[in-house]
C-alpha cells in the first residue's frame, strides 16, 4: 500500500478528495504502464470503469489496484452503496 493511501484510510473514513486522490493515482499508475482505463460515467457516486484485459493478464492492474486504491475503494464503496430499489 502506498504511503498516500495508508493516510487516506487510517482513519476509516475516505473523503471525496481522498477517492479522487486515491483514483488519479491508480489511472496513472495504470498510465504509466501503457494501460489506459475507459471511464464509463459514474454510479452511486463511485466511478464505473473498464480495465484493458492485457492490463489484468500482465498483472500490472492488481499491483497498481492495490498499491494506490484498493482500501480506498473498499470503504468509499461501502459507505456509498445503491439504494436504488
Amino acid at each position: 500500500m502506498s504511503d498516500d493511501q495508508a493516510t487516506a484510510v487510517a482513519d476509516g473514513v475516505i473523503s471525496s478528495d481522498e477517492y479522487e486522490s486515491g483514483f488519479s493515482r491508480y489511472r496513472s499508475c495504470l498510465a504509466a504502464e501503457g494501460y489506459a482505463l475507459v471511464l464509463n460515467g459514474e454510479k452511486n457516486e463511485s466511478y464505473q470503469f473498464g480495465i484493458p484485459a492485457e492490463a489484468v493478464d500482465s498483472g500490472v492492474d492488481q499491483r497498481c489496484y492495490e498499491h494506490e486504491f484498493r482500501e480506498i475503494d473498499i470503504i468509499w464503496q461501502l459507505a456509498h452503496q445503491d439504494t436504488s430499489t
